[in-house]
């Protein structure tokens, strides 16, 4: 038995393979020596920045300064504009710089106690250590002082957001008055009074000239799209009411008789005007004149921010006030202008979600207008001039058409049991009408000062689109009438429900089918407005019809199923709160 002998420990043994074995292993193959220092660089440079005529022309900026290649080839001016991001830490920055002054002052007034002495040297002013038994009594009224503060605070930055919006806002011929006021004020309060004075007596109000101002200055539109004088003007406004002039009075007879009153006719406007201005009672009353302003006030609105109706709900208010202390001194006055007063206010009730009260207004202006015999081919009136009697019954013939078509609303469903007629050929041609009317009028007008009316258009033809989603062209009506209430429903809060109904309908239905314009409205509908207080004040039994069959006129049997919205919405919400 031979053994192997190892390497002597004397002997110095190398750390690495021998080179035989190198030289066998390497027999095979070759090796490849790698460089691990070695980068790969990329083939193309990266421009984290071009300049602005390079990312306007899309060009390939090198990004050099203070000119790039592209602009040194052609010859022209290399402008870097400043990146959003680096702006927006900017403003960051000022946000934190504000917000730390503001932190100083809180802790120098709080440092303050009101019982404090104050040094009356010639060092200057500094608060003198209380005594320890006030601390206790400091520290409690500490709280107090800081709340204090927070609302001196936030008056001053009303005052001072009322400034810069009155610079921001005013006619550029009346801006050097208006700088020239604040220079003169001594303080930002003082400012912010002396220009609420002479922004009053300056503003156009509520009236055609806010609109042509808006319409000229901001939105650089043609002068010939906008009346330059209202369509109905008026000069004798003082004689029947102090809340409006005669520039705003004719504003909102204007929107009235143009977009509203031709739905129903409630009002005669040549015989209506003849006596507002000769002081006739007649066809006119102070009730009638002040309910004719507070309806219109809701179809007025500014060209810039129509979304901002303050100050058209600030003089529907007032208006409504007057409305209420002139109805009960003029109700039990039989004559015409108390029947369309209590029609008008009856339509506003339900276009407001509550056709309780607005079905009882409309129901008592038809009795007034059966007692005065409007219905009859002479009914009696005072004597007038004989030329003018044609007018008189012309506008009689109006208003009794007026009465039927208003009072109807407020009927029964037992008038649609008991007549004969085929439903499902009605209600398809009706239903084409009313969506090529909206259709029609959405590509006319816009959805800016709607008439009633068009509240139920949207509700009717919305709720029978949203069952008929794979027609093209239901689906655009979809879309107008999600919009169309969306809009209206700014003044008119009946749309709400509206569209909640809508919105319910859908919940079955395709969502690919739906389009994407109702799908973000309904969306922004459910997220900002539809609330548990919009379900607590409905107060509408608003009819929602629904046909079960399609062969309702041989089924006699069974007719349309009707409920009611306030019961409907009420019976979803249950629901969906259950599950």
């Amino acid at each position: 038995m031979s053994a192997r002998k190892g390497p002597s420990p004397s002997q110095p043994t190398s750390l690495g393979p021998p080179e035989a074995a190198i030289a066998g292993r390497t027999a095979g193959k070759v090796l490849i020596p790698r460089d691990r220092s070695r980068i790969v660089a990329s083939p193309q440079i990266r421009t984290s920045r071009a300049c602005d005529l390079c990312r306007q022309r899309k060009a390939k900026c090198n990004g050099g300064k203070p000119t790039c290649t592209q602009c040194e080839k052609f010859g022209i001016e290399c402008r870097y504009s400043e990146q959003k991001r680096t702006q927006e830490k900017r403003e960051l920055d000022m946000l934190r710089a504000a917000i730390k002054r503001h932190e100083r002052m809180l802790q120098l007034m709080s440092l303050r106690p009101s019982g404090a002495a104050v040094s009356t040297s010639g060092e200057g002013p500094y608060v003198v250590a209380l005594p320890q038994t006030e601390g206790l009594a400091t520290q409690q009224t500490l709280s107090g002082s800081l709340d204090r503060t927070m609302e001196l605070l936030q008056t001053q930055l009303r005052e001072l957001h009322y400034v810069y919006q009155n610079v921001h806002d005013c006619d550029p011929t009346i801006l050097p008055a208006v700088v020239d006021t604040i220079r003169r004020s001594s303080s930002v309060h003082e400012a912010a009074s002396l220009l609420s004075r002479q922004m009053t007596s300056q503003s156009p109000g509520m009236t055609l000239e806010r609109m042509q101002r808006s319409w000229l200055t901001r939105l650089s539109g043609k002068p010939e799209l906008v009346n330059r004088i209202p369509p109905y003007s008026v000069n004798s406004a003082e004689r029947w009411t102090a809340i409006a002039d005669n520039a705003a009075t004719s504003h909102l007879f204007s929107l009235f008789f143009v977009w509203d009153n031709p739905t129903w006719h409630i009002v005669d406007p040549v015989s209506f005007l003849s006596d507002f201005q000769r002081g006739g009672t007649h066809f006119c009353s102070s009730l009638l004149v002040h309910t004719i302003l507070f309806y219109a006030c809701h179809l007025s609105y500014d060209f810039e921010k129509p979304w901002d109706r303050r100050m058209e709900m600030s003089t529907a208010r007032r208006l409504l006030r007057e409305v209420e202390c002139l109805w009960q001194c003029d109700k039990m006055n039989i004559s015409i202008p108390t029947m369309q007063s209590a029609l008008l206010l009856g339509l506003f009730f339900c276009a407001s979600g509550k056709d309780k009260i607005g079905v009882q207004y409309i129901r008592y202006g038809a009795q007034m207008g059966l007692r005065l015999g409007l219905h009859t081919s002479s009914p009696e009136t005072v004597q007038t001039n004989p030329a003018e009697t044609a007018r008189i019954r012309r506008a009689h013939k109006l208003i009794a058409s007026a009465v039927y078509e208003v009072q109807t609303t407020g009927l029964t469903e037992e008038l649609i049991r008991s007549t004969k007629f085929d439903p499902q050929r009605v209600l398809s041609e009706a239903m084409d009408s009313i969506a090529t009317l909206i259709l029609l009028y959405r590509v006319c007008h816009g959805w800016k000062s709607v008439p009633v009316m068009m509240v139920h258009y949207f509700m009717v033809a919305g709720v029978h689109a949203a069952s008929h989603l794979e027609s093209s062209k239901w689906r655009e009506v979809l879309v107008s009438c999600v919009s169309g209430l969306w809009h209206m429903g700014l003044v008119w809060r009946v749309c709400r429900p509206f569209l909640r109904t809508i919105q319910l309908v859908l919940q079955s239905k395709d969502e690919a089918l739906i389009p994407i314009e109702a799908v973000s409205i309904l969306k922004e509908f459910n997220e900002k407005v539809w609330n548990q207080n919009e379900v607590n004040a409905l107060a509408a039994n608003y009819v929602v019809q629904h046909h079960p069959t399609q062969t309702l006129a041989l089924d006699h049997d069974r007719s349309f199923q009707g409920k009611g919205l306030e019961s409907l919405i009420r019976d979803f919400e249950k629901l969906s709160t259950d599950d």
